[in-house]
């Protein structure tokens, strides 16, 4: 309950500092292609939820086949790629320990409820679909767990 009480408490911890490596994934892995194509899929993570990188978000038709209708971009200096064929939103993440989320969490949950509201679906992406679009997935997974756990405690 411990855990509960903090996550609903409001209170924020302070984040240890860390060092930041760069790393060039673009350079590391460009030419594995076995790499590329994982990275391009576009995963289901709930019947109208879907994860995946740049290049994922990149595959119009199949996100037609999937009837994906809305797509969160998180990505700071990330381009809406269809902008007449899907509804779009960007977070302005950049890739960093220390990059808050919470600050456009709030946004994303939004426009994920409006997308739901329509009957859409939602495709969630950044660039390699690794930490700040799966990290954006997973706090707004947990919020509407803890959601509703306090509807079923209310109940």
């Amino acid at each position: 309950m411990a855990f509960l009480a903090e996550l609903t408490s409001g209170k924020k911890k302070k984040l240890r500092k860390t060092e930041t490596k760069e790393i060039n994934w673009g350079e590391k892995f460009k030419n594995d292609k076995e790499y590329w194509a994982r990275r391009g899929q576009i995963n289901e993570i709930r019947p109208t939820l879907f994860l995946t990188s740049l290049v994922g978000a990149s595959r119009k038709e199949e996100m037609q086949e999937l009837k994906i209708t809305h797509i969160l971009t998180c990505g700071k200096h990330l381009e809406f790629l269809f902008p007449d064929d899907f509804k779009y939103e960007k977070l302005d993440l950049v890739d960093r320990p220390e990059q808050d989320l919470s600050i456009a969490l709030q946004a994303g949950i939004t426009f994920i409820e409006q997308a739901l509201e329509q009957g859409g679906k939602v495709l969630v992406h950044c660039k390699f679909g690794i930490s700040r679009s799966a990290s954006v997935v997973v706090r707004i997974l947990l919020l509407l767990l803890l959601l509703l756990y306090i509807y079923i405690l209310s109940s």
